[in-house]
């Protein structure tokens, strides 16, 4: 079943003929409630089947360049937008392909940063992508971090991580202390769990104490506590000295990066809209 909200979303307004599932142990899984055939098959082997019986494949050509196309429109939209914002979290995440080393080790935590990367990070270099998923949680991150750059000693590796999910999985900084790992940290500060405000819950009173969780602690003093370098970035400027900086120390370090969770969303928002009006 698709894991991408977007197209469970696509999905459930389609006008659709038939949604087949394909089920290797035969489980019903449609949290949509929109199947309607099941079909109990490997589903490697079910493609490979109905391929053969399909016959002449027609060419896909047209669908490649088409995708192409519009990828560059939507690029270049972006980038002409940037030019009209001073700073937001979608900056950072456009601006770390750039600037992370060819070949280095990223780790995306859970909540906000894997989807933001995916959203506005370009593409064009080599880089080794990790996340944990599992149960969808934002348990050890940091932990699961500094285990790859135990793995792999000799590759750059780096953490995107969110507040809640750093602070979720804090005394992981032991291992940079007790390991002398050279990981570093992008920590992105956005005062709570910014994601939530993407549901309908925002909208309720309760939302900003039980699902927004916000917090205001100062995460220099962790980074002290474990012997790790800190800076601090608030700006596209601010985060392109610090990352500088992160690149020249052989210790493990961590560049908080101060942002506004609600601001970042209209943002996001506007660029959506105007995605839709072009595309």
């Amino acid at each position: 079943m698709p894991t991408s909200q977007r197209v469970n979303d696509w999905i459930n307004q389609a006008a659709l003929k038939a949604y087949i599932h394909i089920s290797a142990d035969g489980r019903w899984a449609d949290d949509n409630f929109r199947v309607s055939h099941l079909i109990q098959a490997e589903p490697a082997t079910f493609c490979q089947d109905l391929s053969q019986l399909l016959g002449s494949k027609p060419s896909l050509a047209h669908w490649a360049e088409a995708f192409k196309a519009w990828e560059m429109t939507a690029w270049q939209r972006l980038e002409k937008g940037f030019g009209d914002i001073d700073f937001f979290d979608g900056l950072i995440h456009y601006e770390l392909p750039r600037c992370l080393p060819e070949g280095s080790q990223v780790l995306l935590g859970n909540s906000l940063p894997v989807r933001q990367f995916e959203e506005y990070a370009r593409g064009g270099k080599s880089l080794h992508i990790y996340g944990n998923r599992g149960a969808s949680g934002i348990d050890g991150n940091v932990s699961t971090a500094f285990g790859l750059q135990a793995f792999y000693p000799d590759k750059p590796t780096f953490a995107i991580l969110g507040d809640l999910t750093f602070y979720h999985d804090m005394n992981g900084l032991y291992a940079a202390q007790a390991h002398q790992l050279p990981l570093k940290i992008i920590l992105l500060n956005n005062g709570g769990g910014g994601i939530f405000q993407r549901l309908p819950i925002a909208k309720f009173e309760e939302f900003q104490q039980y699902f927004f969780t916000p917090q205001d602690f100062d995460f220099r003093h962790a980074a002290a506590l474990y012997g790790l370098d800190f800076i601090r970035a608030s700006d596209r400027q601010g985060f392109q000295a610090g990352f500088a900086q992160l690149l020249a120390t052989t210790k493990a370090s961590i560049l908080e990066v101060k942002s506004d969770a609600k601001r970042d969303l209209e943002i996001r928002r506007k660029f959506l809209h105007e995605f839709a009006l072009t595309l």
